[in-house]
């Protein structure tokens, strides 16, 4: 019986969700949903083909093998696939070594389970060209030579551009690692609730729904590479172990029916063109930067299998906020905002090597990055004007002025979005030296010392409730004056320090005042005292800390 001729189809709207999800009709649903959303999406019009990546593989057709194919700078219509690499299974990529026979063909039976169900879908999809990163771009290791491993970073660099100019990105959404494929096996005995179907007054059958979650966390969702494949693409096919979804700039449809219209979010903002005038608007550019710090949140705490290419994964997405915001952008900070985008704090205390960025950038500690402050935006990330112009105020009021950045790139043919070599800020400021104790090495008012620090930084300095409640967990220290005697009291506490490696053995520390009350606390490098080093950011009470103290000079790396 037709369950939509019975009362059930008023209970529940949609279609049923197939046991196996790589049967015909989700192949054919597939292509409805693309052939709907081209003509009758404004946003999502696709009218000429774009170039082609550097390589593509050339999908063939069923019973022949695939292969990898040269586009020299044509136009085409591809598929780009995003997916996590994982770790269980043997690596399957093309180098310098394997590039001659992937061009003369790639044996299905080699590849693994995910890659070869986008060939797969490609096919039936009726696309000849997919893009797969391991396959398409030569992957080197990072002690190889500087030839081997060009190529790497002038297409990785160009990742941004291959997802935001593909005709249709395909989502491993629930696949952990490139063994596991695009049609995972599904349990559709899991919470399902008894319905009764009748025909007229008649009970004659039951229906077995299963209950599904439309916002379960997702294995890529976990892989910071997919931050900006989500954003720049126009179109994503998603495979799920519950259903298959499409999402687009207009909506999101599942294969169970569910239909949402997508609002202004920060992936539509993004990939909609806007006019000079629009793109020039100051609540606006401020709205934008305000959402790039949610963004850092997001995409700082995903895993990523090089900290060297953490601001290579976001370089897509920096490419577009250039279009609407103006000024220079150094290794994950923006000039027009780079007091705010220096005062990061990190959530996990540990410090890499070589090519993670100066220390003043975030991109150089791993983990989850959060900010002192709250970034607010209305739906269409659009700032008040109110607000606007409280934060040109602010940048008026700021203490230090950043007199040259200087950085070197290891590609310069994508300078400011690759790989950092190194960078120096050299910048014109207050400063004032400061020794620091913990929190629980207080004395005068003992236990006491937590509603102290709440009465005198809470609502004065704009450190919220949640800062104040850190310092009983230890993570952040008390900063004294260096010039006065050791006196563990609270009244003589000047500020709270967050440091980014614990500070469990830091004695003192350079207070560099960026704002009214935050800034950079520093330390002198220990082969050039010279230069210094970003330890991590203090708040203080009051600035009159400051009021006497004579502009510096420094060199920050």
């Amino acid at each position: 019986m037709d369950i939509d001729q019975t009362n059930t189809s008023n209970v529940v709207a949609g279609r049923q969700v197939l046991r196996d999800s790589a049967l015909p009709e989700n192949i054919q649903l597939m292509n409805t949903w693309i052939n709907e959303c081209l003509p009758s999406h404004p946003e999502c019009q696709y009218f000429d083909d774009k170039l082609l990546p550097t390589r593509v593989i050339n999908v063939a057709t069923d019973g022949q093998d695939p292969y990898l194919e040269v586009s020299h700078g044509r136009k085409g219509r591809y598929v780009a696939l995003s997916y996590c690499w994982g770790t269980t299974t043997a690596p399957f990529t093309t180098t310098v070594d394997t590039l001659p026979e992937r061009l003369q063909g790639i044996p299905l039976a080699s590849l693994p389970k995910t890659l070869l169900d986008a060939v797969v879908v490609t096919r039936a999809l009726g696309v000849r060209y997919l893009w797969i990163d391991a396959l398409c771009i030569l992957q080197a290791r990072w002690e190889d030579d500087q030839e081997h491993i060009a190529d790497w970073q002038i297409e990785g660099a160009n990742m941004g551009n291959v997802y935001s100019n593909a005709w249709l990105t395909i989502a491993a959404a629930s696949a952990g690692d490139k063994g596991d494929g695009l049609f995972l096996p599904r349990n559709l005995k899991e919470r399902k609730c008894k319905v009764p179907i009748k025909a007229g007054d008649k009970e004659i059958d039951f229906a077995y729904l299963k209950l599904i979650s439309y916002n379960s966390p997702l294995e890529l969702d976990k892989r910071a590479w997919t931050f900006q494949e989500w954003i720049l693409s126009s179109r994503i096919l998603g495979f799920t172990t519950e259903q298959i979804k499409y999402h687009c700039r207009t909506c999101e449809v599942w294969e169970d029916g569910q239909y949402q219209r997508n609002g202004q979010d920060l992936r539509q903002i993004l990939t909609t063109p806007k006019s000079p005038e629009e793109s020039g608007n100051g609540p606006r550019q401020l709205g934008l930067l305000n959402a790039w710090y949610e963004c850092l949140a997001d995409f700082s705490e995903r895993n990523i299998s090089f900290m060297r290419d953490r601001l290579p994964a976001i370089s897509g997405l920096v490419q577009l906020l250039r279009q609407q915001l103006p000024g220079e952008y150094y290794a994950g900070v923006w000039k027009i905002d780079i007091h705010r985008g220096l005062l990061w704090r990190s959530d996990q205390k540990v410090h890499f090597g070589r090519h993670l960025g100066p220390s003043w950038s975030w991109a150089s500690r791993e983990g989850r990055i959060s900010l002192p402050f709250s970034p607010t935006y209305s739906e269409d990330y659009e700032c008040s004007m109110e607000e606007y112009e409280e934060w040109l105020g602010q940048k008026r009021d700021f203490r230090t002025a950043i007199l040259e950045v200087e950085m070197q790139y290891a590609a310069p043919k994508y300078e400011s979005t690759g790989i950092v070599e190194h960078g120096i800020l050299r910048v014109r400021g207050p400063t004032r030296e400061s020794w620091v104790a913990m929190a629980d090495d207080i004395r005068g008012e003992g236990s006491g010392w937590y509603e102290y620090l709440e009465r005198k930084y809470y609502g004065s300095s704009g450190i919220d409730t949640g800062t104040v409640l850190d310092l009983i967990s230890g993570s952040a220290l008390l900063l004294f004056d260096a010039n006065e005697t050791q006196d563990n009291t609270l009244e003589k506490v000047v500020g709270i320090g967050y440091f980014d490696d614990g500070g469990k053995d830091v004695e003192s520390a350079i207070c560099l005042l960026l704002t009214e009350s935050e800034g950079l606390l520093l330390k002198n490098r220990k082969d050039n005292g010279e230069q210094f080093e970003r330890i991590g950011i203090f708040s203080v009470y009051e600035d009159a800390w400051f009021e006497t103290c004579e502009a510096r000079d420094l060199s920050i790396i």
